[in-house]
């Protein structure tokens, strides 16, 4: 689509002189304006080189327009005419053997050349059009398609062995159980102090860059833990070396979510994190062993105090 259209209009006569102005500036007549009110010769469109007649009524346009615009644009270089309606072929005929470009328009302002000198200036047929349209309906289905493919490919290792396996997957979580869990937002919505989230698309961006940890829950939204960000959503330093310490031997590749922690009961028990899970603690999961060595890291940085 070229920067002269825009969203399909109702068509007056004034509209249809302002896309053949556009239109012509973008193929090569910058100086192309307007032509002043009042008798002009039927020349609509104005340049150094060139002029241009327009019509926006329902008929084709016959042989004596083309004619008058040919006679008016004596001694100019280019003599182009815009039809919504199309040619007759007495028309066609006159315009091929004077030199006259023609061109069709349409109400969702696509210009396209009709004969010969017409595509020679502009380069474009309604074939063209639909070509392009097509081609360009076909890299978004591919780009949808191959980010699908990385989100599926991210979210479809093993999920029985990722620690957020036992509370997402098959459950949606309520915004209570969200505010239980302490800290955690879903989506486009935050739970906790943070406010809400301006870029979604990006957030699951970063995720799939790892930047972010997340799971999905079964409604296709995101899960991610609150303490990953700072103010203005800022990544906090040192996360992906704390998650990566918090339980080396069942950390994946990934880092997973082994920050989890369960009850301290289970713990106490001598189970790691991992079996504690999935040992069926589902909602009442608590950052406190996560926190705290995230805590601990930061004062020994010096971000936060003693």
């Amino acid at each position: 689509m070229t920067d002269f259209q825009r969203a399909p209009t109702i068509f007056s006569w004034a509209i249809a002189e302002e896309l053949a102005v556009a239109h012509m500036k973008s193929i090569g007549f910058s100086d192309a304006r307007r032509s002043s009110a009042g008798p002009d010769g039927g020349i609509d469109v104005r340049s150094s080189n060139a002029v241009a007649q327009v019509k926006s009524r329902a008929n084709p346009v016959g042989s004596s327009d083309v004619q008058r615009l040919r006679g008016s644009a004596h001694g100019i270089e280019h003599a182009l005419f815009y039809s919504r309606s199309g040619y007759s072929i007495h028309a066609l005929r006159f315009a091929d053997e004077s030199g006259v470009s023609l061109f069709r328009y349409d109400e969702m302002n696509r210009v396209v050349g009709v004969n010969e000198a017409g595509i020679r200036l502009c380069g474009n047929t309604w074939d063209s059009y639909f070509e392009a349209e097509a081609e360009a309906e076909a890299e978004a289905e591919a780009e949808a398609e191959a980010e699908a493919e990385a989100e599926a490919e991210l979210f479809s290792e093993p999920i029985e062995d990722r620690t957020f396996s036992p509370i997402t997957g098959n459950r949606v979580f309520s915004e209570e159980q969200l505010h239980r869990l302490g800290g955690f937002m879903v989506g486009k919505s935050v739970c906790g102090p943070f406010g809400f989230i301006e870029d979604p698309a990006q957030m699951r961006r970063d995720v799939l860059e790892l930047k972010l940890l997340a799971c999905v829950e079964a409604n296709g939204e995101l899960l991610l833990p609150g303490y990953q960000f700072g103010t203005c959503y800022a990544y906090l330093p040192h996360m992906r070396e704390v998650l990566m310490n918090l339980d080396p031997q069942m950390n994946d590749g990934w880092g997973d979510a082994l920050w989890l922690a369960s009850n301290p009961s289970w713990l106490s028990k001598g189970r790691s994190i991992h079996e504690a899970m999935r040992l069926g603690v589902q909602v009442d999961v608590i950052l406190t062993r996560a926190s705290e060595r995230y805590s601990n890291r930061l004062r020994q940085d010096g971000v936060v105090g003693a």
